[in-house]
């Protein structure tokens, strides 16, 4: 039987404790941890309508927190055997790339309800489909669904 390898792709949970995208990753032989600094979520961008103005999308403070926590995370990580890879780019180019070089089967993530964070999920899955890749969801940010595994 040939072994399997999976991408799990880290996006707000950074985090290994209680993240049940990362444990499904681990279902897999190979475990390719991954984290996608996205170029659309730095930097200037317009809000609202007529009367718009500029707003920084991500601010200093936390891109600082952010910086520091995917640190803490390739730690953690490295403490247990394995590591984080973090490219710069937009998840749907990344993604589909890294799962075709490692010869993924499946790659896990923490959705999130937004349309902006779906709309990027759903074009991550169109780009993996083509080369027979599952996208699996898991919901690991509502404290319903937290509430909801305990019983």
């Amino acid at each position: 039987m040939s072994e399997s390898t999976s991408l799990a792709w880290f996006r707000r949970d950074l985090r290994l404790h209680d993240n049940e995208a990362l444990a499904a990753a681990c279902d897999a032989d190979g475990v390719l941890p991954v984290y996608c600094l996205d170029p659309r979520e730095y930097g200037d961008r317009p809000f609202g309508g007529s009367d718009s103005f500029d707003f920084d999308k991500t601010g200093a403070h936390r891109a600082r927190f952010r910086l520091e926590s995917l640190s803490d995370l390739r730690a953690s990580l490295r403490d247990r055997g394995s590591d984080l890879v973090v490219r710069e780019g937009t998840p749907e180019s990344v993604l589909p790339e890294l799962a075709a070089t490692v010869d993924a089967d499946f790659v896990t993530v923490h959705t999130r309800p937004t349309p902006e964070e779906s709309s990027v999920e759903s074009a991550v899955e169109r780009g993996l489909r083509d080369d027979g890749v599952d996208l699996r969801r898991f919901w690991g940010c509502l404290l319903y669904t937290s509430l909801m595994a305990r019983g």
